[in-house]
C-alpha cells in the first residue's frame, strides 16, 4: 500500500474512532437522561445565601438531568438539602420578589410556588450576602 494511501487510512480510522468515543459519552435516547426529582419544599425555609457565580439549575442531581434554568450572581437562592454532588436549590422567578419563605406558608399567597431544582455543590455563594 502507498504511503498516501496508508495515510489515509489512517487518518480515517482516527476519525471513526474519535466519533464513536464522542458518542459513547453521549445520551443516546430519552431514557438515558434521569427523570426529574422533586425538592423537599420544606428543607428550603431555613439557609437563604447569595450567588457569588453563575449557576445551571437542573431537573434532577445528575449531569444528565435536563436544564432548568440559570441563575446569575447576586441572586437569592433558598438551600435545600443535598443529594451526592448536588445542592437543592429553591428560587424566586426574575422580576418576583424574592418571599419564597411567605409563599410556601400561605396557600393564598397570589404568586405561585417558587420554583426548585439542582445544582452542582459546592453552591458558589457571596460570604458577605
Amino acid at each position: 500500500m502507498p504511503t498516501t494511501d496508508r495515510f489515509i487510512a489512517l487518518a480515517q480510522a482516527c476519525v471513526w474512532l474519535s466519533v464513536a468515543g464522542c458518542a459513547a459519552h453521549l445520551p443516546d435516547t430519552a431514557e438515558d437522561t434521569p427523570p426529574p426529582v422533586a425538592v423537599d419544599r420544606k428543607a428550603c425555609l431555613e439557609d437563604t445565601v447569595r450567588l457569588s457565580a453563575k449557576v445551571d439549575v437542573l431537573d434532577a442531581p445528575s449531569p444528565a438531568a435536563a436544564m432548568v434554568t440559570k441563575l446569575h450572581p447576586d441572586q437569592p437562592i433558598h438551600l435545600c438539602g443535598e443529594s451526592g454532588a448536588y445542592q437543592a436549590v429553591m428560587f424566586a422567578r426574575p422580576g418576583e420578589p424574592n418571599d419564597c419563605s411567605r409563599r410556601e406558608a400561605d396557600v393564598r399567597a397570589s404568586l405561585p410556588p417558587c420554583p426548585t431544582g439542582w445544582v452542582s455543590a459546592p453552591v458558589p455563594r457571596d460570604l458577605f450576602g
